[in-house]
């Protein structure tokens, strides 16, 4: 990297902060200083080092760096795995497998719920181990014709993209094929796995170097895949000792030209005396050094392929189960338990919210009224919930039963030893709405907490309250509130998302649900997993702004990175490249939260899919795209026609206080006057007479004036015989966000002030039923490029132009 005063001196707004804040200053400062410094001494993750004598006799040890007291790693080797090695000393990795944790909790729901004992040595995987059972071996088929489908979200090993197309293509059929796709989808063989799938289903003939390479590569259709296939060919064709030839084989790898020269030698020898000629025997080593750096252990790839097909297995006959096993074993991971969500809603398994009187630790099945089957989310998944803390809500409730109010519940669970924190979180997902809306019992929770902490005092030392045990004495903990916090809809879901890593009542992206279906973008999930392909194809996405990241470039110009999430699952993200040029036009609508659209490349260049951003917008009233009508260039493959116009700010939250523009920076302007809607002038737009008609319409443009729009905005207030001066009225629909109001009235003044011209303008602010007209002495030159940009950001329906004689209006 860079000196870090590059940096520094390359972003101006950090460069200001540097010479303006003593604290930032003395951070970057010291900063600078440990740039360089190696950061600490890494572990391997499952490498274990074994010495026929105390280890301290061939290398240099130290203590764990991570000080964890409770970890049973006493020792670490100073000297890397390949120092080790080469010193003679065997090095194992010992891998530990969530995916082991999933399929035993899967089999202990499985034999609660019907009665069936699985374990890991009786879930079939292939078809010899059932061939007397043929119940099992059609459950099995269906298994397989499940990965041939590419149905394998949550399947060990196989979840990825590419994985998926690589099984649609293959439609394996029997536990050997899922071995040799493991083993093929890697860097190299990759490129095989279309001959493969050919050869497997008998559409081109298989092909060998030599006739006796047919007993080695018969199951993999002549393709060299394994390791052991490489030893195999070296030690049959070539006369090599089987030690040999797998050190032949690491040696290859490495790519040294003396090794390289030495063994290619040693095959052009032995060739012939073995019966393989030598051209032969030069397209063998050719391939053996191909496939010698990224040859996959046979063994290696058996082991993780029964786990593909047994969770395969599962997933196919046993999907609720086998999904509540994931969700409780990846709580902790919020993007997986986003994309299992929206797997299991596709498997038309329904997701229930946590809840006091329902859920459990973990995630569980729970039956419906209708006798449907849904998985009701775990309070340890929910963020700031320990389990030590939530254990005495769980044995309450199992003790007890369902509680009944407030009341019941604070006299039943000393709260005590629930907590604020935990408990708080728990209202705000949603946990206590039985009781009441989740700010009434946020209002209520430091009363909550101070009556169950006096009531279980009192029963430690053994007194009773002046009502006795009269259970018909309550004490009201939300009726007698003062204040109840009003909480709003995008509130909520905020803390759905911070607490559970995702959204379970709603998405914020639902208000424009009805916008967004009327225009022409891609899943996003859909576009990941059919990447091959896609590299550079025009696409068009909209979603939420989860996050954003800002780079400087060389050239010390500003560039963005945006994480979307589409606006029809939360398991649909992709991280958005927005360069300098598209940043500036752009960089005020791009925020964290945002609703946007997306036009640009899809790019796959750097490995996971990504989209080059060109084009990005807030407007969902307009068609999408500038191909021709036909659709067939289109990366959606959708109809290109005319979406219906609809608000694109929509307005169902709480009005704006007028206050909530004090801050607006432009140049002074008249104080607004709270008006009624009626008495904004609704003037029909005049007909302007022209020397020609106006042009027709280009096909398929993306903004599309309306006729009397377009007249207007073709002529020029300043060049008339008859001097005439236009108004435009721009009306804002109130969203009931604060600072995004602010945001937009604020683009729109400026897109006006930087139209230099004489015609005027008015921004009408709206909300339930009432409008705030504010009314500027400055002017905007009212064209046809003017109108396309507000366009983009309040939606035609929301502009109107006016003409008025010049004199009316001095």
């Amino acid at each position: 990297p860079k000196p870090l005063m590059t940096y520094v001196e390359g972003n101006p707004e950090l460069h200001d902060l540097y010479n303006s804040s003593p604290e930032i200053r003395q951070v970057i400062d010291t900063a600078k200083e440990l740039q360089g410094v190696n950061r600490h001494a890494s572990t391997h993750a499952a490498g274990v080092i074994v010495g026929d004598r105390p280890l301290v006799d061939y290398i240099p040890l130290h203590r764990l760096t991570s000080g964890n007291d409770q970890s049973s790693i006493r020792a670490v080797t100073q000297f890397p795995m390949e120092t080790c090695e080469s010193l003679g000393l065997l090095k194992i990795d010992f891998l530990g497998l969530s995916t082991l944790t999933i399929l035993r909790k899967a089999c202990d729901l499985i034999a609660r719920y019907h009665d069936i004992q699985f374990n890991m040595s009786n879930i079939p995987y292939r078809h010899e181990m059932i061939a007397d059972n043929p119940d099992a071996l059609a459950m099995l088929d269906e298994a397989f014709a499940m990965l041939g489908r590419g149905e394998t979200v949550g399947v060990f090993q196989v979840e990825s993209g590419g994985m998926q197309q690589m099984l649609r293509g293959m439609r394996p059929k029997q536990f050997e094929n899922i071995i040799a796709g493991i083993s093929l989808y890697r860097p190299g063989p990759m490129d095989f796995i279309p001959t493969y799938n050919r050869r497997l289903h008998d559409e081109e003939e298989t092909e060998y170097r030599h006739p006796k390479l047919e007993s080695i590569l018969k199951e993999t259709y002549g393709i060299l895949v394994y390791q052991e296939q490489i030893q195999q060919v070296a030690s049959e064709l070539f006369g090599y000792e089987l030690g040999e030839a797998d050190l032949m084989r690491r040696a290859v790898s490495k790519k040294k030209e003396k090794d390289l020269l030495k063994h290619k030698s040693i095959f052009l020898e032995r060739g012939p005396q073995n019966g393989v000629d030598v051209e032969a025997a030069e397209k063998i080593f050719d391939d053996i050094e191909f496939f010698a750096n990224y040859g996959f252990n046979k063994s290696h790839a058996a082991d993780y392929a029964i786990l593909t097909v047994q969770t395969a297995f599962l997933k196919c006959h046993y999907p609720a189960e086998y999904m509540t096993a994931l969700l409780t074993v990846q709580r902790d991971d919020s993007s997986k338990v986003a994309t299992f969500m929206e797997e299991c809603r596709r498997l038309g398994i329904p997701i229930l919210p946590p809840d006091v009187n329902a859920s459990l630790l973990d995630f569980d099945i729970q039956p419906l009224q209708d006798g449907v089957r849904g998985i009701r989310f775990g309070l340890a998944a929910v963020k700031n919930a320990g389990v030590n803390a939530l254990q005495p809500i769980i044995d309450a409730r199992l003790q007890d039963g369902a509680f009944r109010d407030l009341e019941d519940f604070c006299k039943r669970v000393d709260l005590r030893q629930v907590g604020k924190r935990t408990l708080e979180s728990l209202v705000k997902v949603g946990a206590l709405e039985a009781f009441g809306s989740r700010g009434q019992v946020l209002g209520a929770l430091d009363r909550m907490l101070s009556f169950s902490a006096s009531y279980h005092h009192e029963q430690e030392i053994g007194q009773l309250n002046m009502f006795g045990d009269d259970p018909n004495v309550t004490e009201d903990l939300l009726g007698s509130l003062q204040y109840a916090p009003n909480v709003t809809e995008r509130e909520m879901l905020d803390w759905e998302k911070e607490l559970l890593g995702l959204y379970v009542t709603g998405r914020p992206a639902d208000k424009y649900r009805a916008a967004l279906q009327n225009i022409n973008t891609r899943s996003i999930r859909d576009l990941k997993e059919n990447a091959f392909g896609m590299h550079d194809k025009p696409v068009a996405v909209a979603g939420e702004v989860v996050t954003m990241r800002k780079i400087v470039t060389r050239n010390n110009d500003i560039m963005c990175v945006v994480h979307l999430e589409d606006w029809r699952e939360s398991a649909g993200t992709i991280d958005v490249v927005i360069f300098p040029r598209t940043w500036l036009k752009c960089q005020d609508l791009v925020n964290e939260g945002e609703i946007i659209r997306i036009k640009g490349k899809f790019d796959t260049s750097r490995g996971e899919p990504q989209i080059i951003a060109e084009d990005v917008s807030q407007n969902f009233t307009v068609q999408l795209a500038e191909l021709n009508g036909s659709g067939e260039d289109d990366p959606g493959g959708f109809d290109f026609g005319i979406a219906p116009e609809m608000p694109l700010w929509t307005d169902d939250e709480s009005d704006l206080p007028p206050e909530a523009y004090d801050n607006f920076e432009p140049p002074a302007w008249t104080p607004p006057q709270e008006t009624p809607v009626e008495s904004v002038p609704t003037l029909p737009p005049p007909e302007i007479e022209t020397e020609s008609p106006p042009p027709p319409a280009e096909p398929a443009a993306v903004y599309e004036l309306p006729p009397h729009l377009r007249a207007l905005a073709q002529g020029s207030a300043g060049e008339s015989d008859h001097p005439v001066q236009y108004w435009i009225y721009v009306f804002l629909q109130r969203t009931g966000d604060d600072e995004r109001d602010q945001r937009r009235l604020k683009r729109v003044y400026n897109m006006l002030v930087n139209f230099p011209g004489e015609d005027r303008f008015t921004i009408v602010t709206e909300s339930a039923g009432k409008s705030v007209q504010l009314n500027f002495p400055t002017t905007t030159g009212i064209c046809e490029d003017l109108i396309h940009n507000l366009e983009k950001i309040v939606g035609g329906q929301n502009i109107q132009v006016f003409e008025q004689p010049t004199q009316a209006l001095s």
